[in-house]
């Protein structure tokens, strides 16, 4: 036996509460639909006693709940089987006359103190708080804020409170919702036809702002996800690469080479140049993964250290634009750049613009030092998230020639009297 339900793509509003922050209209509009959800159940004997973000749940990026999750019901005509010291609710968003558990006589009302809860954590971008302490100075988000954000205080002041004072009914709290909204548009009734017009404008405007806002947010979480599972794959197949060529480069008596540590590599990170592009867009590089190897010969007089790097950059775009938000695509290609990158020491001045050999030479891009190939191009490969490990072949590739660049360098200068870096 199984159970087919509607997906609820948008998430639920645990995570989406950042979208309603300080926005009174929507979280106004959130609690009246919640209200008539919950009030439906109650007319027909069923009180949810899990009311909490969570458990809020919406089918896309658009602001219209879906009420989830009637698990730990109760039924007001069934039998009651609860234990005597067991608790059933949310913690954090539970009334307080069922923290003690047992079979209560439970009533609606404990579905009113929870809905509070939530329209405060909407509110509030998210902000969990116990008991009744939102009126408590690092808590208010009424205060002085106008005269609507101080009436829906109020309101809040009536659901999140002792039963004897609270509102009991889901009614009650529809309505009282309904006459925080409708008196803004009392305000507003004396402009002319024309500016309630444009107003209406301005206000479809930002609630469309709002859903484009909750889908791109979708997409950089999935994004995010994505990220993470490219990032640990790529660093367990690239480590297990540097560690083998520091093994395969250190000879007792002639040379020795050491993976970099981690927290060295970080500090680097911070100096090292970074990819960028300047088109009508800016692009440039955000540093993701790197490691490599430090290298030195043991009968180089001068002891310098020579590192060869691998670094993994994301390619993030800045988009400038002055019109309306812009939903991302769901399929767009998440972009890498995977540079192989030489210094020496940690002396930035020293060139090798005087060095002519016939094979390939490193290059100064960027004030920095990439490798580049006889017909002087940036030894890098250009990717995308979404097609690793399928190119892994091209990652190889490019390692494997950055190595042969790199050793083949370092045997030159080991055999010529004169380094051409002095």
């Amino acid at each position: 036996m199984f159970l087919v339900m509607p997906l609820m793509a948008g998430g639920s509003l645990e995570k989406r509460a950042p979208l309603f922050k300080g926005s009174l209209d929507a979280v106004i509009d959130l609690g009246t639909q919640l209200a008539s959800a919950l009030g439906h159940a109650h007319r027909i004997g069923i009180i949810h006693r899990d009311v909490k973000p969570a458990n809020i749940l919406f089918a896309d990026h658009s602001n219209s709940p879906v009420l989830s999750d009637f698990g730990i019901c109760l039924l007001t005509d069934a039998p009651r089987n609860t234990e005597d010291a067991e608790r059933v609710g949310p913690w954090a968003f539970m009334a307080p006359e069922l923290e003690n558990g047992g079979q209560l006589d439970v009533t609606p009302a404990a579905d009113v103190y929870s809905l509070g809860k939530v329209l405060y954590f909407a509110l509030s971008g998210g902000k969990v708080i116990l008991r009744e302490r939102h009126r408590e100075p690092q808590n208010d988000v009424f205060a002085g804020r106008g005269a609507r954000r101080e009436l829906f205080g109020r309101l809040l002041d009536r659901m999140i409170c002792d039963l004897k004072q609270r509102i009991k009914t889901m009614e009650d709290v529809a309505a009282d919702l309904k006459r925080i909204a409708e008196w803004d548009h009392q305000v507003t009734a004396a402009f002319s036809p024309g500016a309630q017009a444009a107003l209406e404008r301005l206000l479809a405007h930002g609630r469309e702002e709002l859903s484009v806002e909750a889908h791109n947010e979708k997409i950089r979480e999935a994004d995010v996800l994505l990220i993470g599972r490219y990032k640990t794959s790529l660093s367990t197949w690239l480590d297990g690469q540097v560690s083998a060529l520091s093994r395969s480069m250190s000879h007792e008596g002639i040379s020795v080479a050491k993976v970099l540590p981690a927290d060295y590599v970080e500090k680097m990170e911070q100096v090292l140049p970074q990819y960028a592009r300047h088109t009508r867009d800016h692009v440039y590089g955000q540093p993701l993964y790197t490691t490599g190897i430090v290298f030195r010969r043991s009968s180089d007089v001068f002891k310098k250290d020579h590192h060869l790097l691998f670094r993994a950059l994301l390619i993030r775009t800045v988009h400038v634009s002055f019109g309306p938000k812009i939903a991302r695509e769901q399929s767009r290609p998440i972009g890498i750049v995977f540079w192989p990158y030489y210094y020496q020491d940690k002396n930035w001045q020293a060139s090798f613009s005087n060095v002519q050999p016939a094979r390939p030479s490193f290059g100064q891009p960027l004030n920095g030092r990439l490798l580049r190939q006889l017909d002087d191009s940036v030894l890098a490969h250009t990717s995308s998230v979404q097609e690793w490990p399928a190119d892994i072949a091209a990652y190889k590739g490019i390692l494997d020639r950055a190595v042969e660049i790199f050793v083949d360098r370092m045997a030159s200068w080991a055999q010529s009297s004169t380094h051409g870096l002095e």
